[in-house]
């Protein structure tokens, strides 16, 4: 039984992606199954988000792919931003990807047609975004910056609503690196050089400091209640801002935890800098954490991302393998898949070019599905993430072979005048 899928960003830039399986019995241990592994970037990986099906990474080189987890395919790349992207971050509802760059611009991107919506060329005067978290209700979003400001953004208006100077906060230090909401989004928590620190969102005060025995490097909300708090010496903390269990902390790495991930109030997924990936069950009662499953990759990991439960549930899965692997067998099932699917349309749609781009502007986004059977064959391929090479030529060897090509055409062409030169004569 698949759990849900990890996806982990390396120095190496690599993208890899792993599923967490485990019994229906006994859903407390099971193994990580690598899935896919990407080479798409040309530096190392910064980041990485998500949203339902779509996953985004942003990388030293400038770009942002997206992929899809469904059909495993690389759908956009993003190429306007012109320096690093440090951040990224889906809307809650999934319109939008919103990214943040060292040169200090902030972009949104259209989830329909991958394109900027708006651009914010100078967020933070001049430095650094380096990290975007949008409240929950899509109304607001906070960005933390190089320049040690934490500054509120009005997304119904697209501009800032105010800025927050953290210089004059001694408790967080000369460090802030992490903003993380709560789920429902009444407060969120900020890391110091040695504090993290519950922040109510209504009034902007802080409402209780967490003192830590090593520098804060990730932060995640289980619940609204319950924090996790990953260390530079490896331990991961769960805390309950409520008060009603007292911390705990748990040995996690070898060295520091780089990032953690929990989209499930059930199971927190860490990665160390020595290249281990770790799932764990969560006890909410006692802040107790188990280990379920562990795996090392052998490359430095700088970001993780896993996804909902029951995105991806394994049961569509095994069907959609087993009508893929019918068809490849027979191929009268392709004829007959094809024909029903074209009497389908005739019978309940008019034959109009229209009718389907109005679907698909009606619907939520959706990335392109297979139309036909011949389509889903195409896709199976060894390599999950296929790359898109254009061409492997210099482009002055491409001028002269497109040079060569109009050349013998040319020649072609003023053999047949000849032909027809002397025909006439």
């Amino acid at each position: 039984m698949t759990l849900f899928n990890v996806i982990v960003g390396t120095y190496e830039e690599f993208l890899l992606g792993f599923t967490l399986q485990s019994t229906e019995s006994d859903r407390l241990s099971g193994k990580l199954v690598k899935i896919f592994a990407s080479h798409s970037h040309a530096a190392s990986i910064r980041c990485v988000s998500g949203w339902g099906e779509l996953v985004a990474s942003g990388g030293a080189d400038d770009k942002i792919f997206v992929y899809s987890l469904k059909t495993r395919q690389e759908i956009a790349i993003l190429t306007v931003q012109s320096a690093t992207v440090n951040t990224l971050e889906f809307a809650p509802d999934g319109t939008h990807l919103f990214a943040g760059c060292a040169d200090g611009s902030m972009l949104a991107y259209s989830c329909s047609t991958w394109e900027i919506v708006r651009e914010w060329k100078d967020a933070h005067k001049g430095a650094s975004v380096n990290q975007i978290r949008i409240h929950p209700s899509g109304k607001l979003a906070l960005t933390l910056g190089g320049d040690l400001t934490l500054r509120t953004w009005n997304l119904l208006k697209g501009r800032q609503a105010y800025a927050t100077n953290l210089k004059s906060k001694q408790e967080l230090g000369r460090v802030v690196d992490c903003v993380e909401w709560c789920p429902d989004g009444t407060h969120f928590s900020l890391s110091g050089s040695r504090v993290v620190q519950i922040w109510s969102s209504g009034d902007a005060s802080v409402k209780k400091t967490i003192n830590c025995d090593s520098r804060p490097t990730c932060l995640t909300w289980v619940t609204n209640e319950i924090l996790a708090i990953g260390l530079e010496n490896g331990k991961i903390i769960l805390h309950n801002s409520s008060g009603k269990c007292p911390e705990k902390s748990t040995e996690a790495h070898e060295k520091r935890v780089k990032a953690i991930s929990c989209s499930n109030p059930e199971f927190l997924t860490s990665v160390g800098s020595s290249g281990d990936v770790t799932v764990w069950f969560i006890n909410k009662e006692n802040l107790g954490l188990k280990k379920i499953a562990t795996t090392n990759i052998g490359c430095r990991p700088t970001c993780v991302f896993n996804t909902v439960n029951d995105e991806f549930p394994a049961v569509k899965q095994e069907k959609a393998f087993k009508l893929r692997k019918e068809i490849k067998q027979d191929d009268s099932v392709q004829e007959v898949i094809t024909v029903e699917q074209e009497e389908n349309v005739s019978e309940e749609v008019p034959q109009t070019p229209n009718v389907k781009q109005k679907k698909r502007k009606s619907g939520a986004f959706q990335p392109p599905a297979a139309s036909s059977a011949k389509k889903i064959k195409k896709r199976r391929s060894l390599n999950p993430f296929p790359s898109f090479t254009v061409t492997d030529l210099d482009p002055e060897e491409l001028n002269q072979s497109l040079g060569a090509v109009e050349g013998k055409k040319k020649k072609k062409k003023d053999r047949g005048k000849t032909v027809l030169n002397r025909t006439i004569n």
